[in-house]
């Protein structure tokens, strides 16, 4: 047994070399994705989906064990004296895990890279590169509840640590942002219809688990960010007594006013940032004494930070805040969070809502009964436009105010994009320009909070 660990250990090495240079090799060029597309139908598969050593080390990660302390080795629990940071908000930060990277997690990240890249590239290159395309596919669904387990413990972490234990890690999320991805280039406009017809259920879990992180997420987020500003406020308003600065006082002031923890005095917000942080810190682990030591210093490498032996409560949230883990942690989270809001971009319903017409179909349609005011139409351009600007665009999008069925016209209100100046001008367009119509009833929300 202990010969066959060993040789799985050193099969590691060759075979993430390997997996980099294919994911190198398939962002390089579009020549590249037809090389690859070339060992697809040959071995490619068999080293990257069906691997022995990979099927076997995911399934295990099912384990409690592996679940806790996911992408981690030897995660053996011991108390850390030299802890400096004292106080509530500190308290998670002194249960030193003596872990180290588990580089079969690593290889698994890697792979699931390569997956996405593999759809990304395809997906600008001409052609139809099917035989990639199935290999993805087949990935996806060798490993769909590895897949669907990283992003369930992501959220896991932030909401029921408590009555799991589950611990949301620095590896997990550079798993779940992986995963993520790899879920967005599914869902490309190329490959996403594909997709949702062979894989309904799995379609709806993806995204389902996407929204689950990124209310996760936005807690830990938002938690760290408005204990932050608080603190910088609490700070501000304690140096208003000593400060004759009138620009200062002023701004300050403002400041203050228009937050809502400053209602209830200025020890309130000096509690409600203190809670902030614990909130924060309570949301992720430390696993590794290499993480524990990046926890322990402040970004700002002053000295007095790592001299301290008796400070307040205040003072050690500050400190964990500022610390460079706790950065880290604050931008891999925001990659997911990007990854997670780009799945749901892509599946929104206003991304299937809208019909563009030819110009037949678009003289077929009854506009008096189908359109309605405050609905948005694609307007072509008259011919008068084409003749006076060759620049002109071809289509425009628009909302709909009122309508005068008797002169077949609508009164609208152009729709402009980002970076151009709003004119809310009202022009009066013909119905005989429609080049599109969006379907009202398929437009529901992505996200839906309690009240």
């Amino acid at each position: 047994d202990s010969r066959s660990k060993s040789g799985q250990k050193e099969s590691i090495g060759p075979l993430k070399g390997i997996v980099t240079f294919l994911t190198v090799l398939g962002r390089s060029s579009v020549h590249s994705v037809e090389l690859l597309s070339v060992l697809a139908r040959g071995r490619l598969s068999q080293l990257v989906v069906h691997n022995p050593l990979l099927q076997t080390e995911t399934k295990s990660w099912s384990d409690l064990d592996h679940m806790r302390y996911r992408g981690y080795v030897k995660c053996v629990s011991k108390r850390d004296k030299n802890s400096k940071a004292g106080g509530a908000a500190a308290e998670s930060n002194t249960q030193l895990m003596n872990g180290t990277d588990d580089p079969m997690h690593q290889l698994w990240i890697d792979v699931i890279d390569l997956h996405a890249t593999l759809l990304q590239s395809t997906g600008s290159s001409p052609g139809e590169p099917e035989t990639l395309k199935d290999m993805v596919f087949d990935f996806v669904d060798t490993y769909c509840a590895s897949l669907l387990q990283s992003l369930y413990h992501c959220d896991a972490a932030t909401t029921t640590a408590y009555s799991t234990g589950t611990v949301l890690t620095y590896n997990v999320l550079r798993e779940v942002s992986s995963v993520l991805s790899l879920v967005s280039a599914l869902y490309s406009p190329r490959y996403r219809v594909a997709f949702e017809a062979t894989h309904e259920k799995l379609s709806s879990q993806f995204k389902e688990r996407s929204k689950s992180v990124i209310g996760s997420l936005a807690k830990f987020l938002g938690a760290t960010g408005s204990a932050r500003e608080l603190f910088r406020l609490v700070a501000a308003v304690d140096k208003l007594t000593n400060r004759d600065d009138e620009d200062f006082r002023l701004s300050t002031t403002a400041d203050v006013d228009i937050h809502t923890a400053f209602s209830s005095g200025l020890q309130g917000a000096r509690h409600q940032a203190i809670a902030n942080a614990h909130l924060a810190t309570r949301c992720y682990g430390l696993v590794s004494e290499k993480e524990h030591k990046a926890s322990s210093h402040a970004t700002s490498g002053t000295p007095e930070a790592n001299q301290v032996t008796q400070i307040s409560l205040e003072q050690s949230c500050q400190l964990i805040l500022s610390s460079e883990f706790n950065r880290t942690m604050e931008h891999s989270a925001a990659l997911c969070l990007t990854n997670a809001i780009r799945v749901l971009w892509r599946t929104r319903a206003t991304s299937t809502c809208f019909t563009m017409l030819s110009e037949s179909e678009a003289g077929a349609v009854d506009c008096v009964a189908m359109i309605q005011p405050g609905m948005i139409v694609a307007l072509r351009p008259e011919a008068a436009e084409f003749a006076q600007d060759d620049d002109v665009d071809p289509v425009r999008f628009a909302r709909v105010l009122k309508m005068d069925t008797v002169s077949r016209v609508w009164n609208v209100v152009f729709l402009h994009s980002f970076g151009e100046d709003d004119d809310e001008a009202e022009m009066v367009v013909s119905m005989d320009q429609l080049a599109g119509v969006e379907d009202v009833a398929a437009k529901t929300p992505v996200l839906r909070f309690a009240a």
